[in-house]
């Protein structure tokens, strides 16, 4: 199953290191694809870095070490009518989840 996370889940990883959100993360790095798109990834650096500073290594620790296939989400949606939803800032996960190709080129996955 390809699974995405959402970016609170990463922030409670990194920031907190919750325990069960990281044996649930590693779970799923072990039996599942885990896909992170470009957003997800822009959204979970930015918070990170205005409100952590000092967990910064760890995110980049955490993510460099994560197996996990990069999906781009473009910064300015296509018109579509996969769905509607109530908040507009989580549009853009919704839409890559929805959009993402399967991995095309085994072996191609970002982190180690």
């Amino acid at each position: 199953m390809r699974i995405v996370i959402d970016t609170n889940v990463f922030i409670s990883i990194v920031v907190f290191d919750s325990k069960r959100l990281g044996e649930m993360l590693n779970y799923i790095c072990e039996n599942h694809a885990l896909v992170m798109s470009s957003y997800i990834l822009d959204e979970l650096k930015g918070v990170i870095e205005e409100k952590f500073p000092n967990k910064t290594a760890a995110m980049d620790e955490i993510l460099f070490n994560m197996p996990f296939e990069l999906e781009y989400t473009p910064h300015v949606l296509p018109e579509h009518d996969y769905f509607t939803i109530r908040d507009k800032d989580d549009e853009p996960i919704l839409y890559s989840a929805i959009t993402a190709e399967p991995l095309q080129f085994p072996g191609i996955i970002a982190g180690c």
